[in-house]
Protein backbone atom coordinates (compact mmCIF):
# COMPACT_ATOMS: atom_id res chain seq x y z
CA UNK A 1 0.00 0.00 0.00
CA UNK A 2 2.55 2.31 0.78
CA UNK A 3 4.54 1.82 -2.51
CA UNK A 4 1.00 2.06 -4.22
CA UNK A 5 0.45 5.15 -2.46
CA UNK A 6 3.70 6.68 -3.53
CA UNK A 7 3.00 6.07 -7.34
CA UNK A 8 -0.74 6.79 -7.48
CA UNK A 9 -2.39 10.13 -7.49
CA UNK A 10 -5.77 9.25 -8.08
CA UNK A 11 -6.96 6.57 -4.89
CA UNK A 12 -9.73 7.81 -2.33
CA UNK A 13 -8.79 8.07 0.50
CA UNK A 14 -11.48 5.70 2.14
CA UNK A 15 -10.04 2.94 -0.33
CA UNK A 16 -6.57 3.86 0.68
CA UNK A 17 -7.45 3.28 4.57
CA UNK A 18 -9.58 0.25 4.06
CA UNK A 19 -7.36 -1.41 1.93
CA UNK A 20 -4.27 -0.93 4.34
CA UNK A 21 -6.57 -2.65 7.65
CA UNK A 22 -7.35 -5.25 5.34
CA UNK A 23 -3.89 -5.67 4.13
CA UNK A 24 -2.49 -5.92 7.78
CA UNK A 25 -5.32 -7.76 8.89
CA UNK A 26 -4.31 -10.81 6.08
CA UNK A 27 -0.71 -10.56 6.99
CA UNK A 28 -1.51 -11.00 10.42
CA UNK A 29 -3.64 -14.24 9.78
CA UNK A 30 -1.21 -15.42 7.02
CA UNK A 31 1.72 -15.14 9.71
CA UNK A 32 -0.04 -17.03 12.40
CA UNK A 33 -0.87 -19.92 9.96
CA UNK A 34 2.81 -20.05 8.36
CA UNK A 35 4.33 -19.95 11.34
CA UNK A 36 2.65 -22.81 12.80
CA UNK A 37 3.17 -24.66 9.69
CA UNK A 38 7.04 -24.35 9.54
CA UNK A 39 6.85 -25.17 13.29
CA UNK A 40 4.92 -28.44 12.95
CA UNK A 41 6.94 -29.14 9.99
CA UNK A 42 10.13 -29.01 11.86
CA UNK A 43 8.74 -31.09 15.06
CA UNK A 44 8.48 -33.68 13.01
CA UNK A 45 11.68 -33.49 10.74
CA UNK A 46 14.15 -32.70 13.62
CA UNK A 47 15.35 -36.18 14.74
CA UNK A 48 17.63 -33.79 17.38
CA UNK A 49 14.59 -32.70 19.20
CA UNK A 50 13.68 -36.30 19.78
CA UNK A 51 16.84 -37.48 20.91
CA UNK A 52 17.25 -34.63 23.10
CA UNK A 53 14.00 -35.10 25.22
CA UNK A 54 14.79 -39.49 25.13
CA UNK A 55 18.05 -37.82 26.77
CA UNK A 56 17.44 -36.32 30.04
CA UNK A 57 19.53 -37.90 32.24
CA UNK A 58 22.69 -36.15 30.38
CA UNK A 59 21.39 -32.72 31.29
CA UNK A 60 22.79 -29.96 33.41
CA UNK A 61 22.54 -26.60 34.34
CA UNK A 62 25.45 -26.17 31.76
CA UNK A 63 23.55 -26.35 28.88
CA UNK A 64 21.35 -23.36 29.86
CA UNK A 65 22.05 -20.25 27.74
CA UNK A 66 23.36 -16.99 29.81
CA UNK A 67 20.57 -14.95 31.15
CA UNK A 68 19.97 -11.78 28.81
CA UNK A 69 20.43 -8.59 29.56
CA UNK A 70 16.93 -6.68 29.42
CA UNK A 71 18.75 -3.32 29.14
CA UNK A 72 19.88 -4.85 25.87
CA UNK A 73 16.89 -6.91 24.80
CA UNK A 74 14.37 -5.46 21.91
CA UNK A 75 10.88 -6.79 22.16
CA UNK A 76 10.03 -8.06 18.36
CA UNK A 77 6.53 -6.45 18.99
CA UNK A 78 8.39 -3.17 19.12
CA UNK A 79 10.19 -2.66 15.85
CA UNK A 80 6.93 -4.34 14.33
CA UNK A 81 4.46 -2.10 15.66
CA UNK A 82 6.72 1.14 14.34
CA UNK A 83 6.97 -0.70 11.16
CA UNK A 84 2.71 -0.67 11.15
CA UNK A 85 2.65 3.09 12.14
CA UNK A 86 5.27 4.18 9.95
CA UNK A 87 4.17 2.78 6.56
CA UNK A 88 0.45 3.65 7.44
CA UNK A 89 1.38 7.21 8.33
CA UNK A 90 3.48 7.07 5.18
CA UNK A 91 0.97 5.93 3.21
CA UNK A 92 -1.89 8.40 4.44
CA UNK A 93 0.25 11.19 4.07
CA UNK A 94 1.62 10.59 0.77
CA UNK A 95 -2.19 10.12 -0.83
CA UNK A 96 -3.25 12.76 1.28
CA UNK A 97 -0.16 15.22 -0.25
CA UNK A 98 -1.29 14.03 -4.03
CA UNK A 99 -4.75 13.78 -3.86
CA UNK A 100 -6.08 16.21 -0.96
CA UNK A 101 -3.47 18.77 -0.11
CA UNK A 102 -5.95 21.17 0.76
CA UNK A 103 -5.76 18.95 4.49
CA UNK A 104 -2.66 21.20 5.27
CA UNK A 105 -4.38 24.03 6.05
CA UNK A 106 -6.03 25.79 8.92
CA UNK A 107 -9.71 26.04 8.65
CA UNK A 108 -11.99 29.39 9.11
CA UNK A 109 -16.01 30.20 8.98
CA UNK A 110 -16.36 33.58 7.19
CA UNK A 111 -19.94 33.57 7.88
CA UNK A 112 -21.28 30.69 5.42
CA UNK A 113 -18.37 30.07 3.83
CA UNK A 114 -15.37 28.12 4.64
CA UNK A 115 -11.79 30.24 4.55
CA UNK A 116 -8.54 27.92 3.83
CA UNK A 117 -5.49 29.16 4.67
CA UNK A 118 -2.49 26.58 3.17
CA UNK A 119 0.37 25.69 5.65
CA UNK A 120 2.42 24.88 3.48
CA UNK A 121 3.48 25.90 -0.76
CA UNK A 122 2.20 22.35 -2.00
CA UNK A 123 4.36 22.60 -4.86
CA UNK A 124 7.45 22.66 -3.41
CA UNK A 125 6.48 20.22 -0.25
CA UNK A 126 5.05 18.05 -3.37
CA UNK A 127 8.79 18.52 -4.81
CA UNK A 128 10.63 17.01 -1.62
CA UNK A 129 8.82 13.20 -2.41
CA UNK A 130 11.99 11.68 -2.97
CA UNK A 131 13.10 12.75 0.70
CA UNK A 132 10.16 12.47 2.42
CA UNK A 133 9.82 8.59 1.00
CA UNK A 134 14.18 8.79 1.60
CA UNK A 135 13.10 9.46 5.61
CA UNK A 136 9.98 6.83 5.74
CA UNK A 137 12.20 4.38 4.30
CA UNK A 138 15.27 4.99 6.87
CA UNK A 139 12.92 4.76 9.86
CA UNK A 140 11.33 1.12 8.85
CA UNK A 141 14.74 0.30 7.89
CA UNK A 142 15.65 1.16 11.80
CA UNK A 143 13.07 -1.47 12.95
CA UNK A 144 14.42 -3.89 10.33
CA UNK A 145 17.48 -3.83 11.71
CA UNK A 146 16.29 -4.17 14.98
CA UNK A 147 14.17 -7.46 13.79
CA UNK A 148 17.48 -8.48 12.59
CA UNK A 149 19.54 -8.29 15.91
CA UNK A 150 17.22 -8.64 18.39
CA UNK A 151 19.46 -6.85 20.98
CA UNK A 152 21.65 -3.56 21.22
CA UNK A 153 24.55 -4.61 20.54
CA UNK A 154 27.31 -2.05 19.58
CA UNK A 155 27.26 -3.23 15.85
CA UNK A 156 23.76 -2.67 15.73
CA UNK A 157 23.49 0.82 18.06
CA UNK A 158 26.23 1.96 15.32
CA UNK A 159 23.86 1.16 12.40
CA UNK A 160 21.11 2.43 14.31
CA UNK A 161 22.56 5.84 15.09
CA UNK A 162 23.77 6.29 11.24
CA UNK A 163 20.32 5.88 10.29
CA UNK A 164 18.66 7.98 12.76
CA UNK A 165 21.60 11.17 11.57
CA UNK A 166 20.69 10.37 7.68
CA UNK A 167 17.02 10.79 8.51
CA UNK A 168 17.29 14.22 10.84
CA UNK A 169 19.81 15.57 8.03
CA UNK A 170 16.88 15.07 5.59
CA UNK A 171 14.43 16.35 8.08
CA UNK A 172 16.28 19.28 8.60
CA UNK A 173 16.81 20.02 5.00
CA UNK A 174 12.99 19.98 4.35
CA UNK A 175 11.72 21.58 7.44
CA UNK A 176 14.49 24.78 7.03
CA UNK A 177 13.52 25.60 3.65
CA UNK A 178 12.14 29.06 3.73
CA UNK A 179 9.81 28.24 0.61
CA UNK A 180 8.62 25.63 1.89
CA UNK A 181 6.17 27.69 3.85
CA UNK A 182 3.13 30.07 2.83
CA UNK A 183 4.95 33.24 3.75
CA UNK A 184 0.85 34.74 4.26
CA UNK A 185 -0.03 32.16 6.74
CA UNK A 186 0.13 34.31 9.56
CA UNK A 187 -1.16 37.57 8.45
CA UNK A 188 -3.85 35.17 6.92
CA UNK A 189 -4.06 33.76 9.98
CA UNK A 190 -4.90 37.36 11.63
CA UNK A 191 -7.45 37.91 9.56
CA UNK A 192 -9.65 35.20 11.38
CA UNK A 193 -7.99 35.55 14.85
CA UNK A 194 -8.72 38.21 17.69
CA UNK A 195 -5.33 38.19 19.25
CA UNK A 196 -3.24 40.57 20.41
CA UNK A 197 0.21 39.49 19.83
CA UNK A 198 2.79 39.76 17.65
CA UNK A 199 1.60 36.18 15.80
CA UNK A 200 3.57 36.46 12.90
CA UNK A 201 7.41 36.39 14.87
CA UNK A 202 5.23 34.15 17.72
CA UNK A 203 4.56 32.04 14.40
CA UNK A 204 8.62 31.72 13.77
CA UNK A 205 9.32 30.67 17.19
CA UNK A 206 6.67 27.92 16.62
CA UNK A 207 8.42 27.04 13.86
CA UNK A 208 11.80 27.24 15.43
CA UNK A 209 10.54 25.03 18.78
CA UNK A 210 9.07 22.34 16.58
CA UNK A 211 12.85 21.94 14.79
CA UNK A 212 14.84 21.96 18.47
CA UNK A 213 12.65 19.49 19.56
CA UNK A 214 13.03 16.84 16.17
CA UNK A 215 16.80 17.62 16.88
CA UNK A 216 17.02 17.02 20.41
CA UNK A 217 15.03 13.93 20.13
CA UNK A 218 16.91 12.51 17.87
CA UNK A 219 20.20 13.32 20.03
CA UNK A 220 18.38 11.47 23.17
CA UNK A 221 17.66 8.39 21.19
CA UNK A 222 21.10 8.40 19.80
CA UNK A 223 22.50 8.83 23.31
CA UNK A 224 20.38 6.09 24.57
CA UNK A 225 21.49 3.59 21.62
CA UNK A 226 24.21 4.17 22.10
CA UNK A 227 24.56 3.74 25.95
CA UNK A 228 22.62 0.03 25.20
CA UNK A 229 25.03 -0.69 23.02
CA UNK A 230 28.42 0.25 24.94
CA UNK A 231 26.75 -1.95 28.06
CA UNK A 232 26.04 -5.14 26.17
CA UNK A 233 29.80 -4.64 24.45
CA UNK A 234 31.28 -4.40 28.04
CA UNK A 235 29.05 -7.02 29.26
CA UNK A 236 30.09 -9.45 26.07
CA UNK A 237 34.12 -8.37 27.12
CA UNK A 238 33.64 -9.91 30.60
Amino acid sequence: MLIESIFTTNMAMVDITTNYIAGIFSGTLQAFAWTTIVFMIIERKNNNVEEELSNKNNWSLDKLPQMPDKKTDIKLSNPIASIIATTFFATIFLALLYTAPEVFSAYFHNGKELVTIPLFNIAVLQGYRTLIIGIFILSILKEVFSIYYRKWTLKHSIIHVVLTIFTLILTIIIFTDGNLWNPDFSTELLKYMKVSLDFPRFWINIKNWILAIVVVANIIEIIGVLYKGLLHYSKEKI
